[in-house]
This record gives structure tokens, sequence and C-alpha cells, in this order.
């Protein structure tokens, strides 16, 4: 079967007919029939990029120390190495991972909602294999979607040193407190989110005993929400009336900080034969020190004149020492 195509003369009579208005064209300026809303920006969450800086730097932190409690575990060398990072839906995570693994879901306060910890099978064996002596080494994954009660066991005790290492690398950003609810061999059981639901899929290939497999941290945007900011290295913005609050706080709390003042009675001069000599009882004669000058914490605030006060010694305020930062009523006071 052809295809139809217009001949040169249908090509110019409908060209004609445009031209003088016997065919109707619903161009851009023409009839429509559509309809939109109109989008506002402001009410909607915010828009998510999909690079994060500071969430890869805390992977290459998270893999770092990782290798060295895995190490003590298997007892031998580990190469944990931070691979991949990738924004996409829960859907697409499932469907991408739906090979037998251990998977554990948490929960990481004080943030809201669940995240996923997923363990390859192979990684999996080649643990067990490693911590109950063996060389390693290509290890076979049986096709039965299962894990013995053993490999269950060794399974957890990694997944409980990832979260214990992911608590201690994301200090310098949020006190985290991962704490493992529920362990799955399929991620099709697990409900986290929905499947249209964007995630953040953090990638970890390990490699030890001649041999090499996978673990993945996933959260769920809305859990991590409030960390999106940091995590994407945007500089908070400072709040101004928030800022001459505190300003206005803290000038309040310094009129009522304890100073230790402290002040010279007087000097005298001696010969070191003198000094040498001296018992107990022995007086050294000091002038009249006349005039004080009187020290916070070694630096000196103010000059005075000896004096009693009510049957005490006391210093006579006369100008502070850094006249230059007091106003004339506040200088009038002390030189009255």
């Amino acid at each position: 079967m052809t295809d139809k195509v217009l001949t040169d003369e249908e090509k110019d009579a409908l060209l004609e007919g445009v031209s003088s208005g016997a065919v109707e064209v619903h161009g851009s300026g023409g009839p429509s029939y559509a309809s939109v809303k109109p989008f506002e920006i402001g009410p909607r969450s915010r828009i998510v990029s999909d690079s994060f800086p500071r969430l890869h730097r805390l992977n290459l932190q998270l893999a770092d120390e990782l290798a060295g409690h895995a190490s003590s575990m298997v007892q031998r060398d580990v190469n944990v190495t931070a691979v991949d990072l990738e924004v996409i839906t829960f859907g697409e995570f499932v469907q991408k991972h739906d090979e037998l693994s251990f998977v554990v879901t948490f929960l990481a306060p004080p943030m809201d909602g669940r995240a996923l910890l997923t363990i390859d099978a192979s990684l999996v064996r080649q643990l067990v294999e490693c911590f109950f002596g063996g060389e390693g080494g290509d290890v076979t994954v049986p096709a039965e979607n299962a894990f013995t009660d053993g490999e269950m066991s060794v399974a957890r005790l990694f997944s409980n040193i990832v979260l214990s290492v992911l608590k201690e690398a994301a200090v310098a950003i949020c006190e985290l407190s991962p704490e493992p609810i529920a362990t799955h061999t399929n991620l099709d059981l697990v409900e986290v989110s929905a499947g249209t639901d964007r995630v953040i899929s953090s990638e970890f290939e390990i490699a030890f005993g001649g041999h090499q497999s996978s673990c993945r941290l996933m959260w769920p945007i809305a859990t991590i929400r409030p960390l999106l900011p940091v995590f994407e290295g945007q500089k908070k913005e400072r709040d101004a009336a928030r800022d001459l609050l505190w300003a206005k706080e803290l000038k309040r709390r310094i009129a009522d900080t304890p100073v230790e003042l402290v002040t010279t009675v007087g000097h005298a001069g001696l010969r070191l034969a003198d000094l040498v000599g001296l018992q107990a009882g022995d007086m050294i004669e000091i002038e009249n020190p006349g005039l004080a000058t009187v020290y916070a914490k070694d630096v000196p605030v103010l000059h005075g004149r000896f004096g009693v006060h009510q049957g005490h010694n006391a210093v006579e305020a006369r100008n502070w020492v850094l006249g230059n930062e007091m106003n004339d009523s506040e200088q009038g006071k002390l030189d009255e």
C-alpha cells in the first residue's frame, strides 16, 4: 500500500485557499479550546534540584568510616566507595533493585518518615563467608528468594554497623538517631513512599576477599526535606528582624554579667638583699598611692582616687581609661 501524497495541483489549490481565507486554519491567533489554570509558585513546595554536593561529601565520609568498621567485622581489609547518587521515583528504585536483597526500614529522628538500607544478596553471602573464617572469593547466590537464619543474623549485624556509622558521619549536619524498625528480603514488600514519590538513592560499592558488591541508602525527598538546603549547599538567609531581637537581648544580659575588679594598692622598692632577708612580721613601707587604675580581667577600665568609704578602703571613680567610648553624661557621672 502506497502513501497518499498531494499532487502539485492540490498543493497549489490548498495554498491559494489558505491565503484567500476559503480554508480556515487554527493557528496561534485562531480559536483555542484548551484551558489552563494559573500556576502559583509561592504556595507550592520548593523546586528540588538533583545536585547535592554536601550529601555527596557526607557519603564520602560515611564510606571512609564504614570501611574501618567493616574491616573489623570480617577481619580483613575492606574498601568502601561512594559510587552513585541519583534522584528517581520510588517505583523506579524498586524496579531497578527487584532482586533478592536484605532490606532494612529505619527511622532517623528528628526527621519524619522512614528510609531504607538495601544490601545485595551477594554482599550478604560474602559477609557470611568471611565472618565465619572463609577465604571469600566468588559466592553462589541460590535461586530461592530467601536467606538462612545465619545469613539474616550477619546481615543484621552489618546493617547496624552502617546505621551507627551514618549517625557518626551526619553529626556535622544534623544529630540523627537511626533506628531499624523492620527487615525484608524484597522491595516489593516495602511501603515507605508512593510509587511516584521522588527519592534519593546513594549507592556504596564494597570490595573485599576478591569480591565486590553494593549496598544503598534510600531517602524519600519528603523525609529529608528539612535538610535539602544543607545537602544542596545553600546558605540560609538571615532574618534581620530576628538578628535585631538577639542583639537587644544580648545587650540586656550584658548588664547583668558579674565582673571582678582589681587595683594596685601601692608600690615599694627594695634591694634584692633586703628582699631575701625579709622575715615574718617585717614591714614593707609603701607610699600613699593617691591615684589608682582599676582593671577588669587584666584590662584597665578606669582611673580613680584611693580613699575610705563607710569604713572600707575604696576607689573613687574619676574617668574611664577609654574615655572616647563614653558619652558626655556618663563621663560626667564619674567626674562628680
